[in-house]
């Protein structure tokens, strides 16, 4: 059993997810038994509002990159146990929060987020809903009714976050025992999603166009040197990975990523001996 945690250089956009696609699609083809993992994620539903849509259908909060993860993995694993915590978020009413741009792009838990699944549960803000434009209010009614959500204030948003990264660690384990090959997805740029993700043989840091391969056991000790072991979601990449030598550099084009499974399996098989 081993698991790959891949880690974004930059706040957005790194390319996480499309080096785990092209890496699942490997593995599968070399008819490697690969499980995934999205133990914290967020979407926002205008921007990506396919998957807003598509939790409506399913009755079921569901962000894309969990969803892409699953799909390609052709998985048979629930998926709130792949991503056991996922965030709904929508950008306020301009008018209602003052023409403060600020508030309108942030990405706050505190008033962005309007629904939220722990696992199976999930719970709304009607706070934060209210801050929404009518007709954003009518796109999420939908799912408001099909999700059956417990109601939560703002402020408890972050606690319950909180508690959901606990449970990441159990299902993150459950995955891990199951399959031969687990790829962690982790979110934005930080360090890791939740603590058990730390356990993992290898890390992958991403940007546009370079990855490199991380020694798991160092890029944890690192961590540790620098923060709270217990919190690795408070570091950010950027503080850990110049501190490390790469076990091994790439350099790829839009999407095209090779070669960076064999390079993973005989590290792997190295590490082994």
């Amino acid at each position: 059993m081993a698991s790959l945690l891949i880690v974004g250089i930059l706040p957005y956009d790194s390319g996480k997810t499309t080096l785990a696609l092209s890496l699942i699609r490997e593995a599968l083809e070399h008819g490697i038994d690969v499980g995934v993992a999205k133990p914290v994620s967020g979407f926002n539903g205008w921007y990506q509002y396919e998957y807003l849509l598509k939790s409506v259908e399913f009755g079921f909060l569901i962000g894309e990159d969990s969803y892409k993860l699953h799909m390609m993995a052709k998985s048979s694993d629930p998926i709130y146990l792949e991503s056991p915590v996922t965030a709904l978020l929508l950008p306020p009413d301009p008018e209602r929060v003052g023409w403060k741009s600020s508030s309108y792009t942030a990405i706050s838990y505190h008033t962005n987020v309007v629904l939220l699944r722990i696992l199976e549960d999930h719970f709304h803000v009607p706070d934060n809903i209210k801050k929404l434009t009518r007709p954003m209010q009518e796109v999420i009614a939908p799912l408001i009714e099909a999700t059956k959500p417990l109601e939560i204030k703002a402020e408890d948003v972050q606690y319950l976050i909180m508690e959901g990264r606990e449970e990441a660690d159990r299902t993150l384990e459950i995955i891990r025992d199951h399959h031969e090959l687990t790829i962690i997805e982790s979110y934005n740029n930080l360090a890791a999603p939740c603590a058990s993700a730390l356990n993992s043989d290898l890390v992958i840091a991403v940007a546009p166009g370079k990855a490199v391969i991380l020694d798991g056991e160092r890029y944890k000790k690192a961590i540790h040197a620098i923060s709270n072991l217990r919190e690795p979601w408070r570091v950010v990449t950027e503080d850990v990975v110049p501190l490390l030598k790469p076990l091994k550099k790439f350099e790829f084009k839009p999407g095209e990523v090779s070669g960076l499974l064999n390079s993973v399996l005989e590290i792997l098989e190295a590490k082994t001996f």
